[in-house]
């Protein structure tokens, strides 16, 4: 969490930095081996996978406001959210 934080106050610097500042702390031989490592990339590289993971992260963020408005008391239902839940149900059934 300390990295993090440092890390979200001083966005500009880069790893030798990164690494010069932790050199002398318990994490430093750590952080010193994560940079050193090359991970193994798809040829088709990770975009793909994110792209399908962002569609259904998409996905399950319209499936739970449908859940949320359908079971809201309708009565209590604003004319933009009377029309989101229509909308929401009817993209719900299309094919495809």
């Amino acid at each position: 969490m300390q990295l993090l934080s440092w890390l979200q106050a001083n966005p500009q610097l880069g790893t030798g930095a990164i690494l010069e500042h932790w050199r002398e702390t318990a994490d430093g031989p750590a952080l010193f081996k994560l940079a050193e490592w090359e991970p193994d990339f798809p040829e088709a590289g990770f975009e793909p996978e994110f792209d399908d993971t962002l569609t259904r992260l998409r996905e399950q963020a319209r499936e739970q406001r449908t859940e949320r408005l359908y079971h809201k008391d309708f009565k209590l239902l604003t004319p933009e959210e009377k029309l989101e839940l229509q909308q929401l149900l009817a993209a719900r059934h299309k094919p495809g």
